[in-house]
């Protein structure tokens, strides 16, 4: 009947809202993740490379 089908397209719907708010969610933070890890680097690779040059100076010290 019309009152079972309007009830199912509406559960439908909501679970594919839903569906699409938890993929949107996981990719969010995948990207957070990434970007996190990148900044980590980031940080990690200035310090390293401001290590070296202070150690080349010490050099002609």
């Amino acid at each position: 009947n019309m009152s079972t089908y309007g009830s199912s397209i509406s559960d439908n719907l909501t679970n594919g809202i839903g569906a699409l708010t938890d993929a949107d969610m996981s990719a969010a933070s995948a990207k957070l993740t990434s970007l996190q890890t990148k900044q980590s680097l980031a940080i990690k690779s200035l310090t390293i490379a401001n290590s070296q040059s202070q150690n080349i100076l010490s050099l002609f010290q």
